[in-house]
């Protein structure tokens, strides 16, 4: 259980997968737009909802850092103005 991922590493996480589909804003815009109050709930909510399955062992942490991670992102690409 030392393997869980925190908050932190999760939200780097959807950050690098949010900029790779949005490659036209700059990292400082991205990071505006993690740091809103719309995209911190998606992300916190996200990350509440999933990590309870790397405590149970139901998904290794590494999914939850790609594949999680990977929809958190495209979910704010898409709510992204």
């Amino acid at each position: 259980m030392n393997n869980i991922p925190t908050l932190e590493q999760f939200t780097q996480a959807v950050k690098k997968h949010f900029c790779k589909l949005l490659p036209q804003i700059t990292e400082k815009e991205a990071d505006k737009y993690l740091a809103s109050d719309e995209a911190t709930q998606e992300i916190e909510n996200a990350y509440n909802e999933n990590i309870g399955d790397v405590k149970d062992g139901s998904i290794t942490a590494e999914t939850l850092l790609q594949a999680r991670t990977s929809a958190v992102g495209y979910c704010l690409s898409l709510m992204y103005e």
